[in-house]
């Protein structure tokens, strides 16, 4: 996925989503964004 290549934020379909590394800082996991499978 594109999106795993980005180095801060992204925005997806208007939904702004962290890179993993923020998921994680947050508790929450990747999975449950709407982060793309690579």
């Amino acid at each position: 996925s594109m999106l795993a290549r980005f180095g801060g934020s992204v925005t997806v379909a208007g939904v702004r989503v962290a890179t993993v590394a923020a998921l994680h800082s947050n508790g929450v996991p990747p999975a449950d964004r709407s982060r793309p499978p690579t």
